[in-house]
């Protein structure tokens, strides 16, 4: 028990289930939107090296499809219980959906919107009129976000097998 004292009294708060639920309630909205916020800044510094047409259309594809999963995640997080209250107080009365499925569907989208981010340099750069080492060592360093993909893969995997 923590004791919160005040100008007047104090309140006994479980320290366990306070912070569980404030912890719960914040990385469920905040978490989606650092990631995509920082997914949008990743496309749209891409759009400012690689300036034309095509490439600035297909990067707004990107950037809505981050902002559609963004939305997802924020939207199953907290609906996945109802009432919504069950989602922070474990002594309502209610039903959550199904936290595997509502966890799968937010990390595949999760890994097409990264895929997405990778693939969107790659033509540009091999276009590049320089070295064949060059493009190579180019594309390695772009291509690092597979290693978040990896990750990703292999969260939604041990999830979901028993």
């Amino acid at each position: 028990m923590v004791r919160v004292y005040t100008s007047r009294n104090y309140n006994h708060i479980s320290s366990s289930n306070s912070l569980k639920s404030s912890l719960q309630r914040r990385f469920c909205t905040v978490a989606p939107l650092c990631l995509g916020f920082t997914k949008l800044s990743i496309a749209r510094c891409f759009q400012r090296i690689f300036f034309t047409r095509a490439f600035c259309i297909a990067a707004y594809a990107v950037m809505v499809c981050t902002i559609a999963w963004s939305l997802q995640t924020i939207l199953v997080g907290v609906l996945k219980c109802q009432p919504i209250e069950l989602n922070w107080d474990p002594n309502a009365r209610g039903t959550c959906g199904d936290q595997t499925i509502a966890f799968t569907s937010v990390a595949a989208v999760d890994i097409a919107t990264d895929l997405m981010l990778i693939i969107l340099p790659l033509k540009p750069l091999i276009a590049l009129q320089i070295r064949t080492s060059h493009k190579i060592a180019l594309c390695l360093i772009f291509g690092a976000g597979l290693i978040t993909i990896v990750v990703t893969a292999i969260r939604l995997y041990t999830s979901s097998t028993p």
